[in-house]
């Protein structure tokens, strides 16, 4: 059975590799890639952190499946058809990890929302439907892969609105079973989408999502993740109730729901790996 916890030691790589990072390495608040990998025949995923060159895994977790992107506004095109995404995390595999030119895709299981005020409260979104695109994917013939799809979410007839975006998906690998389920945790905030000025945008993507993964693994030993006067402690809260989620048997979504709820106030002061 797959562990569901960050070891202390491992977040103060993260906290200190991130902090050095290129903006190349880190956009849009990813703070890594996703790592891809089998285990036992299933197909199975954690984190990695990539060198400058995007060829080695200079950090790697195999137990995380919690991820954070800001999205940004794109514009939607028949293969990428996101009103807002992002390329960050990417998807990585070391040489020799998948099977040999296999396809890949990534399978949104449910897509969920909370608008970041008031209490914590996830729930569906009418109009509102997102995944990664472009798919299929394929690993190389050595069975290493890497490839930055967009995670996104779309509206029909109407942009989504700012909040945060909770994507339970699985990997299906051909020739493996499919993953257990991994999250993305995904904002978009009014704040960041007003910023014309692209190459802004994106920094300011980056620096928000520095900022709220630090808080999320050490509230009490990290900053407010405060931005240009903006306090994004709500995102980062939602990050570590949904790590919180992560960590025990999967529940249903009526239980997610009300388990939600109940995790608010807690999440302020818990310290946890939804």
């Amino acid at each position: 059975m797959r562990r569901f916890h960050l070891q202390h030691a491992v977040a103060c790589v993260l906290a200190a590799a991130v902090a050095a990072g290129s903006s190349t390495a880190y956009g849009h608040g990813g703070g890594g890639d996703i790592a891809l990998f089998a285990t036992d025949g299933q197909a199975d995923l954690g984190f990695a952190i990539l060198d400058d060159d995007d060829d080695l895994q200079v950090v790697f977790d195999p137990d995380e499946n919690v991820f954070l992107s800001v999205l940004l506004p794109q514009a939607p095109n028949p293969v990428v058809p996101w009103d807002f995404g992002s390329p960050e995390p990417g998807l990585d595999a070391n040489e020799g990890s998948l099977p040999p030119s296999a396809e890949i895709v990534m399978n949104l299981i449910e897509l969920q929302y909370w608008n970041g005020a008031g209490p914590m409260s996830f729930s569906s979104l009418t109009g509102v439907s997102g995944g990664v695109a472009p798919q299929p994917l394929q690993s190389f013939p050595d069975g290493g892969f890497h490839s930055h799809p967009l995670f996104g979410v779309e509206g029909a007839g109407a942009a989504p609105p700012a909040g945060v975006y909770v994507g339970k998906l699985t990997v299906s690998v051909e020739g493996l079973s499919d993953s257990d389920p991994y999250y993305m945790v995904s904002l978009i905030s009014d704040s960041v989408t007003a910023i014309t000025d692209e190459d802004h945008r994106i920094e300011a993507a980056e620096a928000i999502g520095a900022l709220v993964r630090n808080y999320a693994a050490d509230p009490l030993a990290s900053p407010t993740p405060v931005y240009e006067g903006v306090d994004f402690t709500y995102y980062a809260e939602a990050v570590m109730h949904v790590r919180g989620m992560a960590s025990v048997p999967e529940p249903a979504s009526g239980v997610l729901v009300a388990l939600c709820l109940a995790f608010g106030a807690a999440a302020r002061v818990q310290r946890s790996s939804f």
